[in-house]
């Protein structure tokens, strides 16, 4: 499934957009517009997927689907997931990873200090996430993503490098695409 449509640059339509830092805030607000509809569109795609495999044996699926009851994420929804999405990462990143810090510093009063509060909290962080990563990084389909992106990054650097693109070549280029200010 598809979709298509012309997109318009915000400094087309306005030439106050156009300006330097301006032109950024809005081409950030724009791109981040864009994802959440294409989120959007893939969860509707999904959803009618899953809609559409439902049924009994005997009566195919799109027999027993009422057309006019189609599931779709609205717009409600949406808001309602991402404003979760907001409390869980401050639950999950910002609270606990304070309150083990906190409670830290109760057992030893050597990371009341504030770099090693800090360094303490951090190292949590950074750990949770790390852990997060590879806790998804199990997940069949997670796992599949993670590849497919590896793969894209190899595409790039035989794409950058001007190596002939055959899969079999890019295959054998790095991961590490030059100049792209990754430190992985």
């Amino acid at each position: 499934m598809t979709h298509s449509e012309p997109l318009e640059r915000p400094s087309e339509q306005h030439k106050w957009m156009g300006w330097p830092v301006v032109r950024g805030v809005m081409t950030l607000g724009h791109a981040m517009t864009l994802g959440f509809r294409a989120l959007k569109f893939s969860a509707n795609a999904a959803l009618g997927e899953i809609t559409g495999s439902e049924g009994s044996d005997e009566q195919p699926a799109s027999a027993t689907k009422d057309p006019s009851k189609k599931m779709e994420i609205t717009g409600w929804m949406a808001g309602l997931n991402m404003a979760f999405s907001i409390a869980f990462f401050i639950f999950m990143y910002k609270y606990l990873p304070l309150l083990a810090a906190t409670e830290l510093k109760k057992v030893n009063p050597v990371f009341g200090q504030q770099f090693l509060f800090n360094l303490v909290d951090g190292l949590i962080r950074i750990t949770m996430f790390l852990l997060f990563v590879w806790g998804v990084s199990l997940w069949k389909d997670i796992r599949r993503v993670y590849e497919y992106h590896g793969a894209e990054h190899k595409t790039v650097f035989a794409l950058r490098t001007a190596i002939r693109w055959i899969p079999l070549r890019c295959r054998s280029t790095p991961r590490i695409i030059p100049g792209a200010g990754q430190a992985s």
